[in-house]
Parts: structure tokens; sequence; C-alpha cells
């Protein structure tokens, strides 16, 4: 997927829009090991590697689930009573989907 560096590193919390910039213009940022002064400059999430001062920025996509919720498991992730909707998600059923 094709993004701007700026949402990039946005939607990875590295900041506000307008510190991201700032951290980009100050080249502080890297694309490929080619440091970087244009913060609508294209990255591929797939193949690009973004760093902030050599540290490598991942981006990790959300990931959605639809779910038959059965009766007795309660809609939340945590309760200290009753079996909630993230109990009934495995590890291994995730990794199938």
């Amino acid at each position: 997927m094709q993004l701007r560096l700026d949402k990039y590193l946005c939607d990875m919390q590295e900041g506000t829009r307008s510190t991201v910039k700032d951290m980009i213009r100050k080249q502080r940022v890297s694309v490929n090991d080619i440091v970087v002064t244009r913060p609508e400059l294209k990255v591929n999430t797939d193949i690009d590697i973004v760093c902030i001062d050599g540290r490598q920025i991942g981006y990790f996509h959300y990931e959605y689930y639809m779910l038959n919720k059965p009766q007795g498991v309660v809609s939340a992730t945590t309760d200290k009573t009753d079996k909630t909707v993230i109990d009934i998600i495995t590890d291994k059923k995730r990794k199938d989907l």
C-alpha cells in the first residue's frame, strides 16, 4: 500500500502530523537508508524501510474480525467473571483468518 511518509509515521504513533513533518525536515527520517526531507514522499508499506534516528518503524495493518458471539459470552475485552469475545478468538484462529 502506498502512503505519504508523514501519514505512515502518524499511523504508527510516532507523533502528530506537524511533529512528524518537523522530524522529516530536520533530516531525522530515512527511507531505504536515504535521508528524506519531503513529508509528502510516497512510501510502500510492504517494501520500504522507514527509520527515525536509525530506529526502524514497521507498518502494521489493522485486522478486522466478524464474530457470531455465542450466548453467555460478553462483548468486552476483559471481564473477571464471564468469558469474553477475546477469549474465544485464539491465536491459531487469528492466524487462519
